[in-house]
């Protein structure tokens, strides 16, 4: 086993075609509102405001909460000054347990935020309602909503700064595909707060007083890899430093499914024919079937769907063995891609292990145990050393950190060999046996993928959850073929088999528990959502 990293400029040891300026598929911004209250710091208060929000999927608001008092404030006892936030009559929990304060010995102003995940209210307008604690002479509210969040995990870690000047800032973490949300507190004197020109301004307290003081405001920007900084500059007021505080957090998107090819965030039941190259998908919100001619298996062809253009809908595509050409219809344009990618006798192993959104190209080389990865990021290749030939090519976030790692399963001891992409750490794990074929999934929805084989001698899956806890479930018998996916929508893997003899999917649905058939393929034919195993 070998675990030699390498970082190659594009095109050194083999064709690597331009990257490309695909558009990231991260949160869908929804709407903003605010409300604002000056009534002294002795007595609890509420105020409250109005917050739009719409009727889209897999939706998230967060409501920050930006606070100053006029006096200086003892050493222990300014925050919290939020003793509670609801939308609609619903609680929402609080994302930072200790608030951004500026720093002594002026800690006077503070940043609480606040955050409500689905089930939300029908899309319309309902009161954001904001009670305070005291010790805060002013207070400025910002409600904010996106769709398309990732409901297990919707947000990352929450990041604060504070300081004593005029330029606020914080730096957050996170990927391109997500969206950074902060909110920044000052006192009365630091003016009017101004965004950098990158940030999306969501919300400010000068629409609440009189137009010349914030207090408080937030903005959204764009996510990218490494830190990334969030800024705000005071304008008039004293023009003299200030005291000032920031809050921030990252927003998740919903992660792509295997063979979701319509986008609702479900598996869809799909084949490849090798007879004819065709793709037969029944997408679960579409029309009950569709048909695509792409691929050839007489001239070698591998089918690799993935999302290459990081709209969050798979794309069809096949990987072209003899040529090392990967042949892809983005769904976001229909357009068609040629990219080369890999020699004759390689086997593609297409995963996002860049964690950007977007499926990397990526193929395995039995005769050197080498991957050699694509980045899609930037276009910068990898080469790891990581695996013999007879081992079982099993990618997947093992770790939770939104990256594929680079993992085998080695029949032969039945261990399974990872890289962990959080830190490079190479880990083995026994769990299987000869005979036995390899299914990881996330089926506990912890975003990790879990450890699972199918064994057909008797029909059982073994699982071993990322929490470590064991499952065994009887699902299936000898000759079907495992397709394990998410087809109830629901972030956990079901449990499923295809039975080509007849042509049936059989799914056991894990929200409700309840078994599904859908009729598509026959014998012969490849399905789809575990053309990424090999």
């Amino acid at each position: 086993m070998r675990s030699l990293l390498v970082l190659l400029a594009c095109g050194l040891l083999v064709v690597c075609s331009r990257a490309q300026a695909w558009a990231q598929a991260r949160p869908v911004f929804d709407s903003s509102g605010a409300g604002c209250s000056f009534d002294g710091a002795a007595a609890p208060r509420a105020f409250s405001w109005p917050h739009a929000i719409g009727s889209g999927q897999s939706r998230l608001l967060v409501v920050s909460v930006s606070t100053t008092s006029l006096d200086l404030a003892p050493v222990g006892s300014p925050l919290p000054r939020v003793l509670s936030v609801s939308y609609n009559g619903v609680g929402l929990a609080r994302i930072n347990d200790l608030p951004a304060v500026s720093p002594l010995p002026d800690a006077r102003a503070g940043v609480e935020m606040f955050r409500l995940s689905e089930p939300l209210p029908a899309g319309g307008s309902y009161m954001v309602t904001v009670t305070l604690a005291g010790g805060a002479d002013y207070a400025v509210g910002g409600s904010v909503s996106f769709s398309e969040v990732n409901q297990v995990r919707p947000l990352g870690l929450f990041q604060s700064s504070g300081g004593n000047s005029r330029s606020p800032g914080v730096n957050v973490l996170s990927a391109p595909n997500e969206v950074l949300l902060d909110a920044v507190a000052t006192r009365f004197d630091g003016g009017v707060l101004q965004t950098q020109a990158s940030q999306a301004e969501r919300w400010n307290g000068r629409n609440c007083f009189d137009l010349i003081h914030s207090i408080g405001a937030g903005s959204s920007k764009q996510g990218a890899f490494f830190a990334t900084t969030l800024g705000w500059t005071m304008v008039g007021g004293s023009n003299q430093a200030q005291p000032w505080a920031m809050g921030a957090v990252s927003v998740k998107a919903v992660p792509t499914r295997p063979s979701d090819f319509d986008g609702d965030g479900r598996t869809d039941v799909a084949v490849w024919r090798p007879t004819s190259g065709n793709w037969y998908l029944n997408t679960s919100s579409l029309a009950p079937r569709i048909q695509f001619d792409w691929g050839s298996a007489s001239l070698g062809d591998v089918p690799v769907p993935g999302d290459y253009d990081a709209d969050r809908r798979a794309d069809i595509a096949v990987w072209r063995a003899g040529e090392g050409n990967w042949y892809i219809i983005r769904s976001s344009t229909n357009s068609v891609i040629n990219l080369n990618w890999g020699q004759s006798g390689d086997r593609p192993v297409a995963a996002d292990y860049d964690g950007d959104g977007a499926t990397d190209l990526a193929v395995f080389r039995p005769t050197e145990g080498n991957w050699y990865i694509r980045n899609s990021f930037d276009g910068t290749a990898r080469v790891q050393g990581w695996g013999d030939s007879t081992d079982r090519l099993v990618p997947g976030d093992y770790d939770g950190d939104g990256k594929a790692d680079i993992a085998v399963f080695r029949p032969s001891d039945g261990n399974w060999y990872i890289i962990r992409s959080s830190d490079g750490a190479g880990v083995a794990q026994n769990w299987g046996l000869g005979g036995d074929v390899p299914v990881p999934g996330d089926y506990d929805g912890d975003l990790k993928t879990d450890l699972a084989v199918f064994r057909p001698t008797e029909g059982n899956w073994y699982v071993r959850q990322s929490t470590g806890e064991a499952t065994i479930r009887n699902w299936g018998q000898s000759g079907d073929a495992p397709v394990p996916g998410d087809y109830d929508g629901d972030y956990k893997t079901d449990f499923a088999v295809f039975r080509q003899t007849e042509g049936n999917w059989y799914i056991i649905l894990s929200g409700s528990g309840a078994p599904a058939v859908q009729f598509l393929g026959q014998s012969g034919d490849t399905p789809v959502p575990t053309a990424y195993l090999h």
